[in-house]
């Protein structure tokens, strides 16, 4: 029986989404979350291969609710498997949308009318479980009518996947620059019948054309860096809907979409992050 390399880590609960998201960057196959007594969440991420427990400290680092120096260890797979499975659950999100990994797809019949993502986790970010990625799903439940859109940093292609889903009629883009991500996205929509979506790997400026709506669930300092050819996506009267901002880096954010002309139209906050929606003028460009 195969033993699978494992990091444990004690983290605040409301660290506990962005920390495990951090441990999937560093390579983890899944993340598995225990409520501990007296509040607080332990964090089990099993890897491929041993990691290097220096590594992963210093990418927790910067993590305020991190409780505890990461501990390494192993499990046997069957448990491993059993345990990460367990960890994911359907995920209604708004009125129309349900999110789910394949293995629990004969629970769908207990969320009638909606339209389904089947998504496993794996190798590129996007699941729907992380508040950055669910705010988005929220927007396009909620305002999205087909047209044309753009997804930036399409990860597992859920965003994309989404808007096509929802709106058969769209015509959706979608780029990242892991070509990884690319090559899960593009499996993903197959499996999802999603087919019409174009990938591509790189930005905003890999694309030509205007979009009716461009998804940016990023970083603040990479959106911030990404602005002008978000923008030269945009068409006039536009959406631009922007994610993955912590609480505190929001207002600059939306201060210097606002200096170009766009007005917020759509926000919420969940946890310490925040997203918005803004609308480009009519006359834009």
């Amino acid at each position: 029986m195969t033993d699978w390399p494992k990091v444990e880590v004690e983290v605040d609960a409301d660290a506990a989404d962005d920390v495990g998201a951090e441990l999937l960057d560093a390579g983890a196959t899944g993340v598995e979350q225990q409520d501990l007594d007296g509040g607080g969440v332990r964090l089990v991420a099993y890897f491929p291969a041993p990691p290097e427990l220096g590594d992963i400290a210093l990418r927790l680092a910067p993590y305020p609710g991190v409780r505890s120096a990461p501990v390494g260890g192993s499990t046997p797979d069957d448990d491993w498997l059993k345990v990460w499975k367990r960890g994911f659950e359907p995920i209604p999100i708004g009125r129309r949308l349900l999110v789910l990994p394949s293995w629990k797809r004969d629970r769908a019949a207990e969320f009638p009318g909606r339209v389904r993502i089947e998504i496993d986790p794996g190798m590129a970010f996007g699941t729907g479980t992380h508040e950055t990625t669910r705010m988005c799903l929220e927007w396009l439940d909620e305002h999205w009518h087909g047209g044309t859109l753009l997804d930036v940093g399409t990860g597992t292609g859920i965003l994309a996947m989404a808007a096509a889903l929802l709106e058969p009629e769209s015509t959706v883009v979608a780029v990242d620059v892991d070509p990884v991500a690319i090559d899960v996205a593009r499996e993903n929509a197959a499996s999802n019948r999603a087919g019409q979506i174009e990938f591509a790997v790189g930005g905003p400026g890999r694309v030509s054309g205007l979009f009716d709506a461009v998804l940016a669930n990023l970083t603040a300092d990479v959106i911030l860096r990404e602005s002008d050819p978000l923008l030269g996506r945009l068409r006039p009267g536009g959406a631009l809907v922007l994610s993955g901002i912590l609480l505190q880096q929001a207002e600059d954010v939306a201060a210097a979409f606002a200096a170009e002309g766009l007005e917020i139209t759509w926000r919420r906050e969940q946890g310490e992050w925040t997203a918005f929606a803004l609308r480009a003028p009519a006359d834009w460009g």
